[in-house]
Formats: structure tokens, sequence, C-alpha cells
């Protein structure tokens, strides 16, 4: 994460907007323990939601897109999905 402080203002928005479609963090792991295989990243974060359908809908949200744009200035991330 380039920016922890700047970063925080993301985390203190996102987490309201994901709370009012139903999302929720599941894991916040600052530097996860590698059992096998490479990992270059310092955290994994994963998020839950009720289906692929209202993932897609909040990442194309307007209220996301700021966000979106926030994230980046402080931060680089990879973002995955996947469904059950």
């Amino acid at each position: 994460m380039a920016d922890d402080e700047g970063f925080q203002q993301y985390v203190d928005q996102v987490f309201p907007l994901m709370a009012k479609v139903g999302a929720r963090n599941v894991l916040d792991a600052a530097a996860p323990q590698v059992l096998e295989g490479d990992w270059s990243w310092r955290r994994l974060v994963i998020h839950e939601s009720e289906s692929m359908q209202a993932v897609e809908d909040f990442w194309n949200s307007p209220e996301y897109a700021p966000l979106k744009e926030l994230r980046r200035r402080y931060s680089t991330v990879r973002v995955a999905v996947g469904g059950a």
C-alpha cells in the first residue's frame, strides 16, 4: 500500500457503502502466511456479496466510482471476483 493514512479515507467511506448493498468484509489479513507458492503482497482482503450481479452492480455504481479513484490514488491493489 502506497499511503496507509490516505487509504484509510477509502476504507472509511467504502464500508458503509458495502453495507448498504449487503456486502461484508470476511477477511483482512496483513502479511498472510504463505504455505506454498509466491506471495508478494502485504495484505489479503476478502469481501462477500449475495451474488455476482450484486458485485458488478456495486463495482459499476456511480457511488463507488469516486472511491475507486481514491483507492487507486493511495494504493496498488489486485481485484478478482469469483462465485460458487
